[in-house]
């Protein structure tokens, strides 16, 4: 049967190289080494096997890496040494690594100036901070956490049970700074020991609210309880509040600075009777007033 003539190539011809050669299909595969091949890698289907000989040519090409970069240290030593200068010293691998257990606890004083303070704020501080300069009054300082040691102080009044977990303690803060800052309480607290009085200046934030505008009446008994508490306190030590009475005259305002003056009136054995007044700052407007009774707590005698 006569054979049919091929058809021309439609393919144009490619210029600058020859065209590609067709194998033989008696001729064994092989891929021969090229330029920028790993040198003694041929591979071969009569060989050993496909995977095994690429397993090897790859160990060839890590080990060769790792050579080359062990040995580039050493040559930039060397150049560096011949040039006269001397070789770069071992990098200091830094303090060793510490338990954080073992730190000791960094307390950031909350009555300290911060950018949501009021220019009224920061005003009767630095009035206050100057009269603290002669020693007759004290800034009282307070921090997000309570020490160690004043929670160990205060559980050895409850002898008789353990009410508050140790996990629970070590995730407690005090109420009033348990807001961010500038959104609820924004205080500072100075004490007099010879008049036996506690200034608190007070700035309520918006987190604070209560009728629309002014402070929440129970954030301003929150205030009153922890200055009459606060000046009790540094008086004869820990106390806790046993009666509070308290007369709202004036709301306040959101945002708003009052200055909460309490006094020491009479101590009779463990009893201990304080009285104050919320008043704005320029003393024209009386906002509240309050009365209260605290009892210092014994060690004898256990709270619940």
């Amino acid at each position: 049967m006569p054979r049919r003539p091929s058809r021309p190539s439609l393919q144009p011809p490619l210029r600058g190289r020859e065209p590609p050669r067709q194998a033989s299909p008696s001729a064994p595969l092989s891929f021969k080494r090229r330029a920028g091949r790993v040198p003694g890698l041929a591979i071969s289907s009569r060989g050993p096997g496909l995977a095994a000989a690429l397993a090897a040519g790859g160990l060839r090409v890590l080990g060769a890496m790792l050579r080359s970069c062990a040995a580039r240290p050493r040559t930039l030593g060397a150049l560096r040494a011949a040039r006269g200068g001397a070789p770069r010293p071992a990098r200091d691998p830094g303090p060793a690594r510490r338990s954080f257990s073992t730190e000791k606890i960094i307390h950031k004083d909350r009555c300290l100036p911060n950018p949501s303070w009021s220019k009224d704020l920061r005003l009767l501080f630095d009035q206050f901070m100057k009269k603290c300069e002669d020693g007759s009054w004290k800034h009282l300082p307070s921090s997000e956490c309570k020490s160690p040691q004043r929670i160990h102080s205060f559980k050895t009044y409850f002898l008789d049970s353990k009410p508050v977990k140790e996990d629970q303690l070590s995730q407690a803060r005090p109420f009033t700074r348990s807001y961010e800052v500038g959104q609820g309480f924004e205080y500072v607290m100075f004490y007099n020991d010879d008049e036996k009085r506690t200034v608190c200046l007070f700035q309520g934030g918006p987190y604070l609210e209560g009728p629309p505008g002014f402070v929440h009446g129970g954030a301003l008994a929150t205030m009153i309880d922890t200055t009459l508490g606060m000046c009790t306190v540094s008086h004869t030590g820990l106390t806790m509040t046993a009666n509070l009475n308290i007369n709202f005259k004036s709301p306040i305002p959101l945002c708003s600075v009052v200055v909460i003056s309490s006094q020491l009136d009479k101590v009779e054995g463990r009893k201990l009777f304080a009285s104050c007044d919320v008043r704005s700052v320029d003393e024209k407007t009386l906002h509240s007033d309050a009365t209260g009774l605290f009892i210092k707590l014994d060690p004898e005698k256990s709270l619940t």
